[in-house]
């Protein structure tokens, strides 16, 4: 059985380098310099050469997509698949910065075969940079789905395309409401699929505004949006858009995207500075969670649990929303508490399990772990502590 190339590994990504007119070493710096480790782009061959060349003195890692490959991968066979291919891994695969290719964008379920085959092939001739296929999200309509329901549509992927990795999409923050059920089903029902196929999850998630459609999100509902996935066992957060796309009024897709990481004339926005601040306790927490098994997954509304299950304690309390993923290596275990609310400061306290002993907390962020196990969740904060059982100081008892 063939290795995963991206298993056991935290990533934190972005889409829409730089444009080519404005494509510089100190544009890519300002990339790594916000805590990304993987750009997603499209462009030209040579503007995402030029980008490769710039992220390989930075260590930023580079997906190429490009819409050529998407057409012919729709329209794939055996035959034409390969020479396609064949083309792009021997115009990219030599790049120390390329960790894998784009190969398609939100496909319906009908378009799984063909793109088994050019998964294959990729796999074939390049078994180090995988192929990376992006999904649609559950509000997604069955015709765009393909598929009678969210859950059916994972499924049908995983059965027929085998990836590597399961990446998609959620961008909850509309012009007016919140998709809030939405969010946190998509991310319950890939975890669980994910776990069943034994192969991490990505999630998009909304870094912008589109007029008439998304608006840009405040700093706290960035940080929800990152921890909330953490907690539910994400291996990959990335942001949709780094820099804001340009509009084509005569185009298929004729979005105005506004107010991304960086704005159209390439100035950083308020999104620049939270984004960076959130990354860098992903970077820490991410990589402190990437090789331990999210076993369990609660969700409590106004202090009652409504889904899932936490073994190693209950949190009790008032009103708070919290999510509290379980994460387990051998006999340790790591707790990770999300506030799962971008307006309101959750407290409560977490006695756990006799069984259970409090080790050290792992990382915090806009949190505090207090006195006699008192929490206190800013919003979109998140806290990481972990715990051991009986049977591992046991052990630790006998080496001593």
């Amino acid at each position: 059985m063939k290795k995963n190339p991206l298993a056991n590994m935290f990533f934190i990504g972005a889409y829409n380098a730089p444009p080519e007119k404005k494509l510089t070493q100190k544009r890519v710096n300002d990339i790594s310099n916000a805590g990304i480790d993987v750009i997603i782009t499209g462009g030209s061959k040579k503007n995402i050469l030029t980008l490769m060349k710039f992220a390989d003195k930075t260590g930023l890692k580079v997906i190429p997509m490009n819409s050529s490959w998407i057409a012919a991968m729709q329209k794939s066979t055996n035959q034409n698949a390969t020479a396609k291919i064949q083309k792009i891994i021997a115009d990219y695969s030599n790049q120390s910065s390329l960790l894998a290719y784009g190969i398609y964008d939100e496909p319906a379920a009908d378009l799984f075969p063909k793109l088994n085959i050019s998964s294959k092939e990729f796999q074939k001739y390049d078994s180090i940079h995988p192929p990376l296929i992006n999904l649609l999200p559950s509000y997604g309509s069955p015709v765009q789905l393909g598929a009678s329901d969210f859950r059916a549509y994972i499924s049908l992927f995983i059965k027929n395309v085998n990836p590597v990795v399961l990446s998609y999409d959620y961008y909850p923050f509309r012009e007016g409401t919140t998709l809030f059920d939405g969010w946190h089903n998509d991310l319950r029902i890939v975890r669980e699929e994910s776990r069943k196929a034994n192969i991490p999850f990505w999630v998009f998630v909304q870094s912008e505004g589109i007029k008439g459609g998304l608006k840009v999100p405040s700093r706290e509902e960035i940080f929800w949006q990152a921890n909330t996935a953490l907690t539910y066992g994400a291996r990959g957060i990335l942001w949709f858009c780094y820099w804001t796309p340009p509009y084509f009024p005569k185009s298929r897709m004729h979005e105005k995207h506004y107010s991304a990481m960086i704005d159209i004339k390439g100035n950083k926005t308020p999104l620049y500075n939270y984004i960076t601040e959130e990354n860098n306790f992903l970077k820490a927490a991410g990589g402190n969670l990437a090789d331990w098994d999210n076993k369990y997954i609660a969700r409590y509304k106004n202090g009652k649990l409504i889904g899932g299950n936490s073994p190693v304690g209950t949190p009790k309390g008032k009103n708070f929303n919290l999510i509290i993923g379980t994460f387990t290596k051998n006999n340790n275990i790591r707790l990770v508490f999300s506030n799962d609310s971008f307006t309101k400061e959750n407290t409560f306290s977490f006695l756990p399990e006799k069984q259970f002993q409090f080790v050290k907390v792992i990382k915090n962020f806009h949190s505090e772990f207090q006195k006699n196990n008192n929490f206190k969740l800013k919003p979109g904060g998140c806290i990481i502590i972990e715990f051991s059982t009986s049977s591992s100081n046991k052990k630790q008892g006998n080496k001593k």
